[in-house]
């Protein structure tokens, strides 16, 4: 079987090769396999089987030299943004080493030339893809919370701060400040990566437009505006070294109705981000 090998087209030899439009790299596959691994969102699991890759590794090196730290990208549905992130996570994590990295990335762009910032973070990953499909917004609330708790409780558990970080059941944005402070004290490197931030909240504003406004709006004066805060808590580490924030989503809305992280910077429509997701005309 051998190392994934990552050909740059137009070919050079192999005309029987898969193509993408747009002149990118791609991932040559096992043709017992089917090519496209449509759905994978995993991006260790999609390079070890091999599967059609569109190299778009370049772009963590363009998110280095030309984003802000907070950074938001918003796409439609299937244009790769999870598997996206999950590449993010892999080439940024501590915890990668150095036989798996070389494995995942070594025949892409980015594996020709790493950044100094590869493998020097602790990775977070937040979902928020909560079941909103019954409950009130207390309920709602205290799934959110679960979700960022189990998150957290993962990640010290990772790496070695369960000592550090009491997790709150009822407060995972303490949980989450603490555990922000602990990585403080001990010097180490925080990279958040949110999936469609968007996903729950999307749902709310069209089936339940009265709970949308007391989960995500500014204009509910209730605690209760849970999207809100979790953003407030996030930039409330702003001005702090050594973090990064990745956000991906369908819609601007939600953020904006929000209103707690204006310190994002959206990236959809730049010119040097606008191939970052999905694919390019021939």
């Amino acid at each position: 079987a051998g190392n994934p090998l990552v050909i740059t087209y137009p070919p050079q030899t192999d005309s029987s090769s898969s193509r993408a439009a747009g002149g990118e790299s791609l991932l040559a596959v096992e043709p017992a396999l089917n090519p496209f691994g449509y759905g994978m969102s995993d991006f260790r699991e999609l390079r070890l089987q091999k599967r059609f890759f569109v190299d778009n590794t370049e772009y963590i090196r363009k998110l280095e030299q030309n984003a802000p730290k907070h950074a938001l990208r918003l796409a439609p549905p299937r244009f790769g943004k999870s598997l996206f992130v999950s590449m993010l996570a892999y080439y940024y994590d501590k915890a990668t080493s150095e036989s798996e990295f070389e494995l995942l990335f070594a025949d892409t762009d980015i594996g020709k030339e790493p950044t100094a910032e590869a493998r020097t973070y602790c990775v977070l990953s937040l979902d928020f893809s909560v079941d909103i499909s019954s409950g009130d917004v207390q309920e709602i609330r205290r799934r959110l919370h679960n979700e960022i708790n189990y998150s957290v409780e993962h990640f010290v558990c990772k790496y070695g701060l369960k000592e550090d970080v009491q997790v709150s059941t009822d407060d995972a944005l303490g949980s989450f400040k603490r555990l922000w402070f602990a990585l403080q004290r001990r010097q180490l490197r925080l990279y958040v990566l949110i999936d469609e931030y968007d996903r729950f909240a999307n749902q709310l504003i069209t089936d339940t437009p009265d709970m949308y406004e007391a989960v995500v709006s500014e204009r509910s004066q209730s605690s209760l505006a849970i999207l809100r805060g979790i953003f407030q808590a996030i930039k409330a580490v702003t001005g702090l070294p050594g973090y990064r924030v990745f956000t991906t989503g369908i819609s601007p809305v939600p953020l904006a109705d929000a209103s707690g992280y204006n310190v994002a910077r959206d990236l959809t429509n730049r010119p040097a981000f606008s191939a970052m997701l999905g694919f390019t005309d021939a």
